[in-house]
């Protein structure tokens, strides 16, 4: 009818190839969403700070946080190897190939197509639990992502872990095998095959997340948080 205009919600990844006057509703500011739940929910600052930020300024993924939202999403029920070589990995560069590689032994395969393609999917799906961060690939909420995903972290899949983390964080910075007054100008060819800081730093933090599920989920006497914080130093 005349003055009236009709919403009709799509799911995002096929709405935002197919609709030309599509409506894509971004995350929620951190900031703003912060003070909505300190006035509305928690009443405690630094709790609504923390669930904004944890949740990645999505709704959704607040509502399952808040254990308002039984049902797990959709994107959880892809490749659980995958998956959980991307939990694990925490951030990479889908561009370097080192990464890559770290993922595709996380996931215990040699192939990196699955995995950039169901990154792509993950990246355009309607709530989409990951994002691009520059030129990296990161979850949207960190805790979402463990919470329903840790109960993929078997032992086959935590033994490899072991081994690639172990691997990488025990290596040397690559930056510090080049001289230090050349270290700021150095090229793309120096580093491209280099493992990124953000893949690092991911295996290093999905070490300390592992030590909060290790013990209730039947992987402590596997798992020792304790043999790698000396490698964790090095990031």
């Amino acid at each position: 009818t005349g003055g009236h205009h009709l919403l009709i919600p799509r799911d995002r990844s096929v709405a935002l190839r197919s609709e030309e006057d599509c409506i894509d509703l971004r995350a929620i500011n951190r900031e703003k969403l912060a003070d909505a739940l300190d006035e509305s929910v928690t009443r405690d600052t630094a709790n609504a700070r923390t669930l904004a930020y944890e949740c990645g300024g999505s709704l959704t993924k607040l509502q399952r946080l808040l254990g308002y939202a039984p049902k797990p999403p959709s994107w959880s029920n892809e490749s659980p190897d995958l998956l959980c070589a991307m939990l694990l990995a925490g951030a990479w560069n889908p561009r370097n190939t080192a990464d890559l590689d770290v993922l595709c032994r996380l996931a215990g395969t040699d192939n990196h197509s699955p995995i950039e393609d169901l990154a792509e999917k993950l990246l355009h799906v309607s709530d989409p639990p990951l994002r691009m961060q520059g030129d990296f690939v990161k979850w949207r909420s960190v805790r979402d992502a463990w919470e329903e995903l840790s109960h993929l972290i078997n032992p086959r899949r935590l033994e490899r872990f072991v081994k690639v983390a172990t691997d990488v964080l025990s290596k040397r910075s690559p930056r510090f095998n080049i001289p230090p007054t050349a270290r700021f100008f150095a090229s793309n060819e120096q580093t491209e095959k280099k493992k990124t800081k953000q893949i690092r730093t991911g295996l290093a933090d999905s070490v300390a997340w592992l030590s909060t599920v290790a013990s209730h989920r039947g992987l402590s006497s596997q798992y020792r948080p304790t043999d790698f914080t000396s490698a964790a130093e090095r990031i």
